[in-house]
This record gives C-alpha cells, sequence and structure tokens, in this order.
C-alpha cells in the first residue's frame, strides 16, 4: 500500500540544500561525528556551543543548548527551505530533546520533536515529527 503513491518527493537543487542542513542537525544521533576533525567547535557561552559541520560543499552551524544537567536539551540551525510553502530561504530549524538514553556507551536523545522554528510562536505549525529512540546500532 505505502507504494501505492508518493507521500513526499521533491527534487532539485533547494532540496539537496535543504536535506544536508537536516542531516547536519541530525549528527547527534550518530555521536562519534563531533569528534571528526572536520567539525569546528564554538563555545557561545555556558550552556551553549555551534558545532561547524561539512556536509555536500557547505559548513552548517548548528547549535547545542545543554541543560543544566548535562543533558542534550536543543540542536538548532538556521536551514534551507520553503516550509511556509513561499521561496526558499533560511528558516530556524531543529529539535527538542526530552529525554536521554545510552546505547553502546553513547548518550542519545531518547525522546524528540522536531521541525520548523522552535522556541518561537510559529513552533506548533513547523513541528512535523515526534518520536522515541528505542534502540540503536553503532558499526
Amino acid at each position: 500500500m505505502l507504494d501505492a503513491f508518493s507521500l513526499m518527493s521533491g527534487t532539485g537543487a533547494d532540496v539537496t540544500r535543504s536535506a544536508a542542513g537536516r542531516l547536519a542537525c541530525e549528527f547527534v544521533l550518530a555521536p562519534a561525528v563531533a569528534l571528526d576533525p572536520r567539525v569546528r567547535w564554538k563555545a557561545l557561552d555556558e550552556r551553549r556551543a555551534v558545532a561547524s559541520l561539512p556536509v555536500g560543499s557547505q559548513d552548517h552551524d548548528v547549535t547545542l543548548t545543554i541543560a543544566p544537567d548535562g543533558r542534550l536539551e536543543s540542536v538548532t540551525m538556521d536551514r534551507w527551505g520553503n516550509p511556509d510553502k513561499g521561496a526558499y530561504r533560511q528558516h530556524l530549524f531543529g529539535i527538542e530533546c526530552e529525554d536521554e538514553t545510552v546505547f553502546d556507551g553513547f548518550t542519545l536523545p531518547a525522546r524528540i520533536r522536531g521541525g520548523w522554528w522552535p522556541g518561537t510562536a510559529r513552533w506548533p505549525d513547523g513541528e512535523f515529527i515526534r518520536f522515541t529512540l528505542d534502540g540503536a546500532l553503532f558499526r
């Protein structure tokens, strides 16, 4: 049944650029990526740091916010897209991490909400995914 029709489809330079931004934001689900020497880190304050990740031909600046208890609280970035169905341009994008878990020695976000415009009044319209991470396999 699922192969009978396409739920979402897109091609072209704008879609590719947007997908690269999403991949950069999702690096927290593969935490060993943070150790790659191509990832550059900059502290913003006592709770926030920016990881600049190369994806494709561009670097993507991803801001991580850490809760006072040391848990990853959120990940945000300016991501190329058209969530309001207008012209493609930069929009705030990110995830909120509501819990964490450990798999094979890696601490990962366990309950995640993600989408456009996190932390703003537009978040209810931009949120498009919620999931719970039940397992992870690292090879």
